[in-house]
């Protein structure tokens, strides 16, 4: 399945991503990276998946494509 987590990120995103990935899902992250200095994940390492940076309140529909 496609999934778009929004906040990728963030506290909650950086937790979300690695499970999704583990079970299988096509993962895309949207984040505004306003917080790019802040870190959640555990040892400092993001997953590595496709990624928009743009604020959630300026989606379109080619955002989603």
């Amino acid at each position: 399945m496609k999934v778009m987590v929004t906040g990728h990120q963030g506290y909650i995103g950086s937790v979300m991503v690695p499970m999704l990935l583990r079970a299988g899902h096509s993962v895309t992250g949207y984040d505004s990276d306003l917080y790019r200095r802040c870190t959640f994940t555990a040892g400092g390492q993001r997953a590595s998946i496709a990624s928009i940076q743009k604020d959630v309140r300026d989606v379109d529909a080619r955002d989603l494509e």
